[in-house]
């Protein structure tokens, strides 16, 4: 069984504390959107953290599986009682959200009861597509689900945002135990999974962090480079773009070093960086 979460404060508020950044992209959507959004990143924290509240795989399989069901329940019209599923109700019956986003989501986050780092770039990118790319597909569902074109990209940003807030998370995860970064490139830096665990790391992770950095750089571009205007009630979830570029930019300056305090940046920058994406219309 998995608890009522946060069951004395409010979605928003839950939203903002535990992902900000998506919440202030949540912010710059129109109004009848807005609970959408933070119900799915509510929802994306619920699984996201379920690693952190277990004490060994088989007890994240069973948390994993619950939210299986509980979204098996939200599509039979039979939504349990719980905060987060029962604003995922909501967004799905106001939305037709697509089921297979979810399972995509949930499935991808069993690679996280597995402290094996992945093999290699290509399958970082598959976890961080099933992750924080199905979800940036989900929140321009919320507004827009016709465009091809806008669903292929709304989805490789969010893997582009994925791969910045794994680089930002370094530290933590190694805090944890934990290493995400791919075992080919730790190789060609002449590291191994416990280097990073290390003091050691922080000297000599770098040329990964570059590696990783410039692969999300590929993916967001330039500001403005987008080649069309967006519709405005669907740039929300591009506005990962401006984000990830903040923070690429707060990494290159502290030398690509996930330790350096100048990588978290500051709330006026970030959204100094929204408002002007906004006004373009372009991500």
């Amino acid at each position: 069984m998995v608890e009522q979460s946060g069951e004395a404060e409010p979605l928003a508020r839950r939203c903002r504390r535990v992902d900000y950044d998506r919440y202030l992209m949540a912010g710059f959507a129109p109004l009848e959107a807005r609970p959408a959004m933070l119900a799915l990143i509510a929802f994306n924290y619920e699984i996201g953290r379920v690693r952190d509240v277990v004490s060994e795989p088989m007890l994240g399989q069973i948390r994993l599986q619950w939210w299986r069901e509980a979204m098996d329940g939200i599509y039979a019209g039979t939504p349990r009682s719980h905060d987060v599923v029962l604003a995922l109700n909501d967004a799905i019956s106001v939305h037709s959200l697509s089921r297979e986003h979810f399972d995509t989501m949930i499935d991808t986050r069993e690679q996280d009861l597995d402290d094996t780092p992945p093999d290699d770039l290509p399958a970082l990118m598959r976890y961080v597509a099933g992750t924080a790319g199905a979800l940036n597909q989900l929140i321009l569902e919320v507004t827009q689900r016709e465009d091809a074109a806008l669903r292929h990209a709304a989805a490789e940003l969010g893997a582009a945002w994925g791969l910045v807030g794994l680089l930002r998370a370094i530290p933590s995860h190694a805090a944890q135990g934990r290493v995400l970064l791919p075992a080919t490139l730790l190789a060609d830096a002449g590291l191994s999974s416990s280097d990073v665990l290390s003091k050691k790391g922080r000297d000599c992770v770098r040329p990964v962090v570059v590696a990783i950095a410039c692969e999300a750089a590929k993916i967001v571009g330039e500001p403005g480079s987008g080649s069309r205007k967006l519709p405005e009630q669907a740039r929300a979830p591009f506005l990962a773009a401006p984000l990830a570029r903040y923070y690429l930019g707060r990494l290159s300056a502290a030398d690509h070093n996930p330790w350096d305090k100048r990588v978290s940046g500051n709330p006026l920058g970030r959204l100094r960086a929204l408002g002007m994406a906004r006004l373009r219309g372009r991500y």
